[in-house]
């Protein structure tokens, strides 16, 4: 969950697609669009779980939460945990609906839920070059 530098992406991309082995730029865009190469390698080693706790720590360590907002938030953390990141509007779907059909707003108060949502926005954020 470490910020990525324009330095390692160039050069995770150069050890990709340079050396050929895994096909060209070219290639990967047409196969998988225009999806940055951080969030696209997250997307198959998904983030260390330690860290996403870290991340939600504030929230975690919330004496007055209740048993959906812990296990809502669980689910989000193993989620990010194997894919890696994870896009607001998910959260209002399966398997985020199977606690509230109404997703992150079934189980919090819109101020909380834009809190958790700007978390997520970070998160997904250091997958990307500065």
């Amino acid at each position: 969950n470490q910020q990525i530098s324009k330095t390692e992406l160039k050069e995770l991309d150069r050890m990709l697609f340079e050396q050929g082995e895994f096909g060209t730029h070219e290639l990967f865009v047409k196969a998988y669009g225009e999806l940055p190469l951080g969030k696209f390698i997250r997307t198959i080693v998904g983030l260390d779980k330690s860290a996403v706790n870290a991340t939600f720590s504030s929230f975690i360590n919330n004496p007055s939460l209740n048993a959906a907002q812990i296990r809502f938030l669980n689910l989000i953390i193993q989620y990010l945990s194997t894919n890696g990141a994870v896009e607001e509007e998910k959260l209002f779907e399966a398997p985020f609906t199977e606690i509230s059909s109404h997703g992150l707003l079934g189980v919090f108060n819109q101020q909380e839920a834009e809190a958790i949502v700007k978390v997520i926005g970070d998160l997904n954020t250091r997958a990307t070059a500065v």
